[in-house]
């Protein structure tokens, strides 16, 4: 399993930091809390994430918590800067004038629901069930991505089911 999946799945704010400029801080942070090195590699970090243990990932949001805590003490603020990156390669395009995002995402899209519909009316061929489902999720992941970039993500209605459920008591 790939590691910043599992990370994103655990600890959201140290994955955006990975997907983005302070992927290096976020790698050495986790290097520092999971393997108490200074300057793990990334690739020593991602064998300490994918080998944790289930009580490993307590102290995985635990980083996390912390490490939001260190950013926000340091005027580093991982959403502005994640919503920033979507900004600039919108507004690349339209300086652009690039179609590029577009005909790709109209692409995916018709793909995907065209890989929808033959497997609505066809069998598929023995043996190779494994290898149209990874392509399909894979589909369906490029899928969501296409719908992110033009109509936004859920991470703002996260927050605010967040922030909602604390004001509760949840």
């Amino acid at each position: 399993m790939d590691w910043k999946k599992i990370v994103g799945s655990i600890a959201p704010g140290i994955a955006t930091a990975l997907g983005g400029p302070l992927a290096g801080t976020a790698v050495r942070e986790l290097g520092k809390k999971l393997l108490g090195k200074d300057n793990a590699t990334e690739e020593e970090v991602a064998t300490a994430v994918t080998g944790m243990a289930a009580a490993d990932y307590v102290k995985l949001k635990e980083i996390d918590a912390q490490f939001a805590k260190d950013m926000a003490a340091a005027g580093i603020k991982l959403e502005e800067i994640d919503a920033g990156d979507r900004a600039s390669a919108r507004a690349r395009q339209i300086a652009m004038k690039d179609h590029t995002p577009t005909v790709m995402g109209f692409l995916l899209l018709v793909g995907y629901l065209g890989a929808q519909a033959f497997m609505l009316f066809r069998t598929l061929p023995a043996g190779n069930e494994s290898i149209v489902m990874r392509s399909l999720g894979i589909l369906e992941t490029l899928t969501v991505m296409v719908v992110a970039y033009y109509f936004g993500s859920s991470r703002g209605s996260r927050a605010k089911d967040e922030i909602i459920n604390k004001g509760q008591g949840k």
